[in-house]
């Protein structure tokens, strides 16, 4: 027994061992056998990355794996890959193998997994899948050779394939995804049954139109297979085509120049029920409970030849009609359903193939809606005809369908519009071709949604469509406390549909109340406190969002009241324009902080950074108003938070913005003129003028009262720069400033304090003693004054010495003037005497000479007069040398 057993073992091991080892042997001659036989029968490149051999996998039958099959066309579809398949696996016997491939391969079983087809036809009408080489170029010998002897009595299956189909000539798409297949039968035989199994997802377009995309299709049929007339018969069949159930009559045959088609098929088991059920998940839940009544009818014939110029002949028709149906869980139900449809060829001409919708018709509670319509042309040119009337409360749609909207709606659509354009305009961009009409009117709409902070009611809306406009009659809103309510027109809106072209407009906007916080979400706050920290410290020029490019919208605009952020704005009016990415700001006028304000100017987001140029016409403004609420004006003249009164300035202003749209500081260029009319100074609110009240005790800031000041500034490289000017501190102390400071509050500024003689008190004592009390107010002492460090911390500097030094300069000179009126007026006194006294004795000599005096007397005595004169003079001469030499103290 040993030795039997023994022999026995041997033997299973020979058995096993050449089970493993002969598949080695054979691959090589079942690739030769593949590859000659394709090489054979088509025109194309066939190859797979490796082929596998098993005795052991299927026993007792042979296993064949190709991996990574493909077929790739040759000219005029040059490298595109026809067929693709992960792998495939075929099934023979193996006394085949032993006794020979010569005589004929019977393949049991078959199966394709992952495959990928795309089958092309081009405009020219050739097709990639034409790639059998014709019979008569297929040598004799070759036509019995081995090929002939391919059996397939077999199982098969297709697993998780892709099918594509393009056809250019028809502008037909079909998409087949998620295919699984399985059949069986005898195919090898002349006449035999095939029996199949599909599940699939398909989509369909036509000249451009969608019909379907992603419809699930079941469908299990037994197919009669005529080899000798190659004609295809519809047996047995039950189809589930997105949920409605169809029968299949009929028969495909393939012709020598065409296919012949005669298929017809009907919903017999079909109810409203399912055409409900056949809406897209995506809009409907389950309908389960539901109570549905109403006839549906499905049914049509697909009948004639298909050639390259010819389609077979459509005659489908869709009816139902007076259907309803409710879901158990909802208060109302939608009623009267009607839908009459019908799809037709009656030519065989593709382009003659027409989609009518007769009649649809719905009732939901007492609102009625219904549409007819008309496609034509649709493997060519798809003309669309469709009109549409009637009253949708939106309120009752998730009473009666639950539908799952992303957001709340409520209010009634009234419409009655039409539409009538073709493919071929569109894509032309022929858009005045388009013809649309009609009125739509939108009364107590209510939108809610996360995207807005409260929601949005359209107490009423009428829109007029026209073939050219849209013309938005009448609009009427409120969110939270704002209302708004406009009118305007629409260009352009088909070409913006369909082609993204620019979107024209133009608005005549009006609100009693505008709260621009009603209109916007608050950003979440930042997590990350490095992040957050970098966008404070960084300034970066890259905007959260860009205006627009596909709008070019003009707005004229007025509300009595509008908030923005912490400010509250009056009388606002202006207009508002958006073309180019540009945002254009002309005439705005509001009034605000006690007086108003006029604005001009742009923001732009045409360019990767984006930029501004406004200017700004500010008249009687409240300074502790302003500075409080505009965080600008606070950089620009950080001094103005100690003033308290009215001022005026024009600005002009350019630069970049960061992302929040505030400007980058340090790009700002422009120029400003400030006019204080009247202020009074309160120099505890700000550093810099407290310490300077401080330093100076001859001035008492609590006590000043600024009026007309007038000054220029420049922005430039992140300084505000201010031109030399000139102001009155009080009545009698002038002061000139100038210098810059940085948006940072770094400064470096120089004044000039002309302060008269007395407001020096103690420290020039002795000075202003040998001053008069007029000299002390009329006597004006330069004091001059630097401001440095930042206006938190400031750095006053007061140069009192150089006041003090050019004080005592003044006091000497005006000793010495004081001096030279003196001796000038002790001059004066001294001649006045000498002439006194000469005209005395001047008249005594003329009365004597009236008196009967001789000539030659007058002549001697006029002689010793002009003696006595010179000697007078030089007396007089004499005599005011001495005066100012006595003065002076000379020798």
């Amino acid at each position: 027994m040993r030795i039997v057993f023994k022999i026995l073992g041997g033997l299973l091991f020979l058995i096993i061992a050449a089970l493993i080892a002969i598949p080695f042997f054979l691959e090589k001659n079942i690739d030769t056998l593949v590859r000659n036989f394709t090489a054979n029968q088509v025109n194309a490149k066939i190859d797979y990355s490796d082929i596998d051999l098993s005795l052991i996998k299927s026993f007792p039958s042979a296993q064949l794996k190709l991996e990574n099959f493909e077929i790739i066309t040759n000219a005029p579809f040059e490298n595109d890959t026809l067929v693709y398949a992960k792998s495939i696996v075929g099934k023979i016997s193996i006394i085949q193998l032993l006794t020979g491939l010569d005589k004929g391969v019977s393949i049991d079983k078959i199966a394709i997994d992952q495959a990928k087809v795309k089958v092309l036809v081009n405009k020219a009408g050739k097709a990639n899948y034409d790639i059998t080489i014709p019979k008569e170029e297929v040598a004799e010998e070759d036509t019995n050779d081995s090929a002939s002897g391919f059996k397939l009595n077999l199982d098969y299956e297709i697993n998780d394939s892709h099918i594509i189909y393009m056809d250019e000539t028809t502008k037909t798409y079909v998409d087949i995804a998620h295919l699984t297949h399985t059949g069986k039968g005898d195919v090898s035989e002349l006449i035999s049954d095939l029996d199949t199994a599909t599940e699939m997802e398909m989509s369909f377009a036509m000249g451009g139109m969608t019909y379907t995309k992603a419809m699930p299709i079941h469908l299990k049929a037994l197919i009669g297979v005529d080899q000798n007339q190659n004609k295809y018969t519809f047996k047995e069949n039950e189809a589930l085509i997105n949920q409605i159930p169809l029968e299949f009559n009929g028969f495909v045959q393939s012709l020598e120049k065409s296919t012949l088609v005669d298929i017809s098929f009907n919903s017999k088991k079909a109810a409203f029920k399912d055409l409900l059920a056949s809406i897209p998940s995506a809009y409907k839940k389950d309908i389960k409970g539901v109570k549905a009544n109403g006839k549906f009818d499905l049914h049509g014939t697909i009948k004639g030849e298909s050639t390259d110029d010819l389609i077979p002949k459509i005659d489908i028709s869709l009816r139902t009609e007076n259907a309803n149906f409710k879901y158990p869980d909802l208060p109302k139900g939608i009623d009267n359903i009607t839908l009459i449809a019908d799809v037709k060829n009656d030519t065989g001409i593709s382009k003659d193939t027409h989609v009518d919708i007769h009649s649809f018709k719905m009732k939901i509670d007492q609102d009625q809606f219904s549409a007819n319509g008309k496609l034509s042309n649709v493997s060519e040119n798809l003309k669309v005809n469709l009109k549409a009337k009637g009253v949708v409360n939106l309120a009752n749609l998730n009473q009666a369908y639950p539908v799952k909207l992303e957001t709340d709606l409520a209010g009634i659509i009234n419409a009655d519009v039409a539409t009538s354009f073709d493919m071929a305009s569109l894509e032309k961009e022929k858009y005045e071709q388009i013809k649309s009409n009609g009125t739509v009117t939108l009364t107590d709409f209510l939108f809610a949604s996360a995207e807005m902070p409260h929601p949005v009611k359209i107490t009423s809306a009428k829109v007029d469509f026209q073939p050219e406009i849209v013309k938005l009659a009448q609009f009427s809103m409120t969110t939270g406390d704002s209302d708004l309510s406009a009118t305007g027109t629409l260009e352009n809106v088909i070409p913006f549909v369909f082609s993204d072209k620019v979107l024209k407009g133009d608005f005549n906007l009006d609100a009693t109340t505008f709260k621009v916080s009603d209109f916007m979400v608050a950003e979440a706050e930042a997590t990350d406190e490095k992040e957050a920290t970098e966008s404070e410290t960084t300034e970066t020029t890259t905007a959260q969002g860009a205006i627009p490019s596909f709008l070019d919208i003009t707005s004229r605009f007025k509300a009595a009241t509008v908030y923005y952020d912490n400010l509250e704005l009056k009388n606002t009016s202006g207009l508002l324009a958006i073309k180019d990415q540009k945002a254009i700001l002309k005439d705005i006028n509001t009034d605000i902080f006690g007086g108003s304000i006029g604005l001009s100017g742009y923001v732009s987001t045409a360019e990767k950074e984006p930029t501004f140029n406004m200017d700004l016409d500010m008249k009687k403004l409240s300074f502790a108003k302003s500075f409080q609420s505009l965080e600008m004006l606070k950089k620009m003249t950080p001094i103005a938070s100690a003033l308290n009164g009215v001022f005026s300035s024009k600005v002009n202003l350019n630069g970049k913005l960061k992302d929040d749209f505030s400007p980058v500081l340090s790009s700002l260029k422009g120029k400003a003129l400030a006019n204080i009319l009247n202020a009074k100074v309160n120099p505890e609110n700000n550093k810099l003028l407290s310490q300077l009240n401080q330093r100076t005790d001859f001035i008492n800031m609590d006590k000043l009262n600024i009026k007309d000041l007038t000054a220029n500034f420049d922005f430039e490289d992140g300084k505000v720069k201010v031109k030399p000017f000139d102001f009155n501190l009080t009545d009698d102390i002038k002061v000139t400033a100038a210098g810059a400071h940085s948006f940072d509050a770094g400064m470096n500024y120089n004044l000039t304090m002309d302060l008269p003689a007395k407001y020096l008190g103690s420290s020039a004592s002795g000075l202003l003693s040998k001053l008069s009390a007029a000299d002390q107010d009329n006597m004006k002492v330069p004091v001059p004054i630097s401001l440095g460090g930042t206006f938190t911390s400031p750095k006053v500097g007061l140069d009192m010495k150089g006041a003090i030094s050019n004080l005592t300069k003044q006091v000497v000179a005006n000793q010495k003037q004081q001096l030279k009126q003196k001796a000038t007026a002790k001059v004066k006194e001294e001649v006045s005497k000498q002439l006194s006294k000469q005209v005395k004795g001047k008249a005594k000599d003329v009365l004597g000479g009236l008196l009967g005096g001789s000539k030659e007397a007058n002549k001697s005595d006029n002689s010793s007069n002009e003696n006595a004169n010179k000697n007078t003079e030089d007396k007089v001469k004499k005599a005011a040398g001495n005066l100012l030499n006595g003065l002076f103290k000379k020798k």
